[in-house]
């Protein structure tokens, strides 16, 4: 180690520069934070790891302590990014819990699947890495990825544990169990085949599930859609997670030797790739749409979701110049980009209105893969203010007061927050990235960092490596191993044994992209979203609502737009077929999301198939109701109450064991296009929370089709509509089957018992 010492200073004084950078809201220099508008500042002195600040007034000094604590020692010469990273360090380990777990931050004492997935593959995996393998090892449970949150009782309603995939597999490359790394192939190849025959749809090759992180259905959903709806919707980001688990096991599979699962990967891979640039990219904005609202006429939300962004573009889906595309078509906001764009009206800041550390280092990274400096550096300095104001990493922050106060609920030293730092100086500066070979270095040291960057002690598999780097830039002129000129595009193998002493030389190498204009700002207030519901007055039908907005809203019938109304009520007219209208409000270049779809039937087009009357087994026909309301005898469903069920009974406490089987049949008076869905009841659980959705095979006289959701609903005088089947019937006698089979076990191998009511047959265009 002295050899090296000697090796960086040359046994010479030299100058040291702070980092500088200067914003309209912000500047940092001489190791100082100062906001412009209230001059409220944060600051290190040099040779003290704390840090002090004055940003809610009075002066707070955060007193780091890494005493005892092992990890690479790091310098910039800049004395707040130096204690700011030696405050994540010692976050990171109080992240840890008595049992020698993460926890999600100071609040929580475990973490979630994906808190903990995007976390270790920031940067954990590789600076945590025991740590990190027994974290991912609680997270199976019968060889499959848990997925342990998420709306409406989790799975699969929320999909996205297939992020654990990738933090899995980086772990793996950083870890010496080899057991661990074909454990982790293992899991990852059962929880995909799971999800292939429960969330994945035939008709678009994309899967269902909600958004990634973006849980709280409010804050990114228009409040119309249940959570039956999110859970048949398809998200950006969690299709882009599946590619990559595809792209994983393919290359896993290949180390492995299984040969005949490479095949299976690769195809995969290049579907899914090919589905989700079809079904999402947005050629007139420049980015993918954030989600796929699906039913008999799909919606795309072309919305900005910032993380779903970044993956893509880290993935490699797209080149370098759609890359930086998509990271300059809208316009961020002062103090980071939020993680979603529009933002909602009349929704609190949490997931609207806000900017999250760990979505922040995400879209860096996505920056430096596509030689975006400026945009990776915004990144990095909004982050450094953020962490510097509030002495601690938050989980996140207001986006339009850049303030960590006012979201709904908010930790200090929050994992991904944490390895998000860390990931801007090992992943950035030091440029790390890992593969079979081994551990490349590709860095980028901002302009204003004029003496580079050193790491001490780095350990790597059964190696330690110290590594300086020289100049500035993002382009390596020279490469030195242990004093020896090294390609530039060196890998430190995984074999590699003892101390090695790296030298980087970097210079700038400035890109050429097309300039882009950008087509709004990510602050932007998107109109209210308009929630209509249907009136049938003297046999008309009304479409109503209260929602106000200047220029308008835009009708659509079947999913194609037919004009610009004003006021708050609208005839529609009944048609031979059933018909779904529904409004948004024009917002002009801004995203519009879609309101309350109101469908238009009568007994023409639509009819009820009544469970009890039905060959069942499981279950028992019940015709008590909870609520103590009287059963309706609707034949539309206009006319039934959600409070209580329809017609003599319902078939209730249905579904807890295999075979368990309920036999719709009915006749079609045509040939034609039809949606059909089940309503029932699952009171299990919340709309938020728990793991006990309900999950059924479907049958069309005897042949399978999708796979049916009956998410929570909160409790058992609630019933609902399950995910809907839209299919063409020839005219006649059909059966439509439910049945519970080995692919409806729900979380933790559980089948669920659900309350079923009717099958709901519409005609549709």
């Amino acid at each position: 180690m002295k050899n090296f010492f000697i090796f960086i200073y040359f046994a010479t004084i030299v100058a040291l520069y702070s980092y500088n950078y200067d914003s309209k809201m912000f500047s940092i220099a001489d190791g100082k934070v100062i906001d412009k508008t209230t001059n409220a500042a944060s600051y290190a002195i040099k040779g003290s790891p704390n840090i002090t600040s004055n940003y809610y007034g009075a002066s707070k000094t955060r007193t780091v302590n890494t005493a005892g604590l092992y990890f690479p020692k790091f310098s910039c010469s800049d004395p707040l990014i130096d204690a700011l990273y030696l405050l994540a360090i010692e976050e990171a380990y109080l992240d840890i819990n008595k049992d020698g777990y993460f926890a999600a931050g100071e609040k929580w004492n475990q973490a979630w699947t994906r808190d903990m997935s995007y976390s270790i593959y920031l940067s954990l995996g590789f600076l945590l890495t025991e740590t990190s393998v027994k974290s991912l090892e609680t997270r199976i449970d019968n060889g499959l990825i848990l997925q342990d949150t998420g709306t409406g009782g989790s799975y699969p309603i929320s999909s996205d544990r297939i992020v654990w995939a990738l933090a899995a597999y980086e772990t793996a490359l950083c870890s010496k169990d080899a057991d661990f790394y074909k454990k982790v192939y293992d899991t990852i190849k059962n929880s995909v085949l799971q999800d292939l025959k429960v969330n994945f749809c035939q008709n678009n090759g994309l899967f269902r599930g909600e958004e990634s992180f973006l849980d709280w259905r409010e804050q990114t959903y228009p409040i119309w859609m249940e959570p039956v709806n999110i859970g048949d919707s398809f998200a950006l980001n969690v299709n882009v997670l599946y590619y990559k688990a595809f792209k994983i096991l393919e290359i896993m599979s290949n180390k492995l030797g299984i040969n005949s699962d490479t095949d299976i990967w690769t195809k995969q891979s290049a579907n899914l790739k090919e589905s989700i640039i079809k079904n999402f990219w947005i050629e007139n904005r420049g980015y993918f749409g954030a989600y796929l609202i699906d039913g008999a006429y799909p919606y795309l939300y072309e919305g900005y979701e910032s993380l779903g962004e970044s993956l893509a573009i880290t993935s490699g889906l797209i080149s370098a110049e759609k890359s930086y595309l998509v990271l300059n078509s809208v316009a961020p906001s002062d103090y980071g980009f939020p993680v979603v764009a529009p933002q909602l009206t009349g929704i609190s800041p949490y997931h609207n209105d806000a900017i999250w550390p760990f979505v922040q280092a995400y879209r860096g990274l996505a920056a430096k893969k596509a030689g975006d400096v400026k945009t990776l550096e915004f990144e990095f300095a909004t982050s450094v203010r953020s962490a510097a104001h509030f002495l601690t990493f938050k989980e996140n922050l207001v986006a339009t007061t850049g303030d960590s106060a006012g979201t709904a609920i908010n930790s200090d030293r929050q994992l991904w927050s944490v390895a998000g730092f860390l990931s801007f100086i090992y992943r950035v500066m030091f440029g790390m990235s890992f593969n079979e070979k081994g551990l490349s270095l590709n860095p980028v040291i901002f302009d204003s960092m004029k003496n580079g960057a050193i790491l001490e002690g780095f350990a790597y598999k059964d190696s330690i490596l110290n590594v300086k780097i020289t100049g500035t830039g993002d382009k390596i002129s020279a490469y030195y191993f242990d004093g020896k000129i090294a390609p530039v595009d060196f890998v430190v193998p995984q074999d590699m044994k003892g101390e090695h002493n790296i030298q980087i030389e970097l210079v700038n190498s400035p890109k050429s992209f097309e300039p882009v204009t950008p087509k709004y700002d990510a602050a932007s207030y998107a109109p209210q979203i308009p929630y209509p519901v249907l009136d049938i007055y003297k046999n008309k039908y009304y479409m109503e609502w209260n929602q106000k907005n200047q220029k308008g809203f835009n009708l659509f019938r079947n999913g194609v737009f037919q004009t610009t109304i004003d006021g708050g009520s609208y005839e529609l007219k009944p048609e031979d077929k059933a018909i779904e209208y529904f409004l948004t409000s024009e917002s002009g270049d801004l995203p519009a999301l879609k309101g309350t779809p109101i469908w238009v039937e009568s007994a023409k087009n639509a009819f009820f198939v009544e469970a009890e009357r039905m060959k069942f087994s499981g279950g028992e026909i019940l015709t008590k109701n909870i609520s103590n309301v009287k059963r309706t005898n609707a034949k539309i469903s206009f006319y039934l109450d959600k409070s209580t069920y329809n017609s003599s009974g319902y078939i209730g406490n249905w579904g807890k064991k295999l075979g368990d089987y309920i036999n719709f049949v009915f006749n079609v008076k045509k040939s034609g296009k039809y949606m059909l869905d089940i309503r029932y009841q699952n009171g299990a659980g919340a709309v938020n929370t728990g793991e006990r959705a309900a999950i059924r095979s479907s049958f069309l006289d005897g042949k399978q089709t999708r796979t049916i959701y009956f998410p929570q609903r909160g409790s058992w005088v609630d019933w609902g509509f399950s995910s809907p089947l839209v299919i063409e019937l020839e005219k006649g006698k059909h059966t439509f089957q439910i049945l519970n089979d080995e692919n409806c076990y729900s979380q933790k191998k559980r089948l669920i018992k659900i309350n079923v009511d009717l099958l709901r047959v519409r005609e549709i265009e």
